[in-house]
């Protein structure tokens, strides 16, 4: 076989439609995002100078408890989506220990603040020398495929999205997606049972966003004044609008805007502003826990990278 013929077929298919879009094209896309998200930055950010939420925000006697219960929930989804990426990696057959993608994982996620928002993406590149990185970068599009599919599942099943579908076409619409994945997965490979189990790291972590919203929407109103499984598909669809955003970091602005959007509606202005800055600070939170103890993680004695694990 010619080498160049070798070489392309290493090339996913993905990537070689992705370059022959040409450079101007690559450029345009993240801009798009960036301009997207200042828009929405720009529009919350006269929303909150000219509403008094942090005032409102001061008098609220749940709004603490909340929040500590959202930070925590916030930690253990992000926890959540280490498992589900070393799962990936052992469904194709990487032996790599939980520890090593704990470090490696936890270190590079911060990165998504940075202008763009997917440099975590090359920073579990730099930080797993180890590993096969072909089999890294799947991992990385299968988790990402993943996570937006779960998450518009979760957004039509629980009628946040699309409320007037059929419950017929829902349903049909969800399987034909699980049979498109099943046969790509069989051509990648994977092993089921891996594959199972980081599909249900990611829904756990769609599911703790959730839970982490609701704590904070429960705060400001009656516990009867919102559906549960409302706010859990508001916070899937939320976080996949700011993830398919290209440009916006950790979909900063474009998730705030589709909350403020949904929760306008529900709750008086201050409520919301309030509910959506509490919700991004215990992203943060979760973000810096998961940095700091993959850092220490990392400083304290470990395994090699491409140690086998037993069982």
């Amino acid at each position: 076989m010619p080498d160049g013929a070798r070489v392309r077929q290493t090339v996913p298919a993905w990537q070689r439609r992705w370059q022959r879009l040409g450079p101007a094209a690559r450029r345009t896309a993240p801009w798009i995002g960036r301009l997207a998200a200042a828009c929405a930055l720009a529009v919350i950010g006269y929303r909150m100078a000219t509403t008094p939420w942090v005032a409102h925000l001061s008098s609220s006697k749940d709004m603490p408890v909340a929040g500590a219960l959202a930070c925590v929930a916030a930690s253990l989804a992000n926890l959540m989506l280490v498992a589900g990426w070393w799962a990936l990696l052992r469904a194709q057959g990487e032996r790599v220990d939980l520890r090593f993608c704990l470090s490696s994982y936890g270190r590079s996620q911060i990165a998504k603040y940075l202008p763009g928002g997917v440099l975590q993406y090359a920073g579990r590149h730099l930080l797993s020398p180890g590993l096969d990185q072909r089999r890294v970068l799947i991992a990385s599009v299968v988790e990402a495929a993943s996570l937006v599919t779960l998450a518009g599942g979760i957004g039509l099943v629980t009628k946040t999205l699309l409320p007037s579908l059929h419950a017929g076409l829902v349903v049909a619409g969800l399987s034909a997606a699980a049979a498109a994945a099943c046969l790509v997965l069989r051509r990648l490979r994977f092993r089921l049972r891996w594959m199972l189990v980081a599909v249900a790291c990611n829904l756990s972590y769609l599911l703790l966003q959730g839970a982490s919203l609701y704590a904070l929407v429960n705060a400001q109103a009656p516990a009867t004044a919102f559906n549960a499984l409302f706010v859990v598909g508001l916070a899937a669809v939320a976080w996949a609008a700011g993830f398919v955003v290209v440009g916006a970091p950790a979909g900063l602005g474009v998730r705030e805007a589709v909350l403020l959007g949904f929760l306008s509606g529900h709750l008086v202005a201050e409520a919301s502003l309030a509910v959506v800055a509490v919700f991004r600070i215990a992203a943060l939170v979760g973000d810096a826990a998961l940095f700091l103890l993959a850092s220490a993680i990392r400083r304290a004695p470990a395994r090699a990278a491409a140690a086998a694990e037993k069982g």
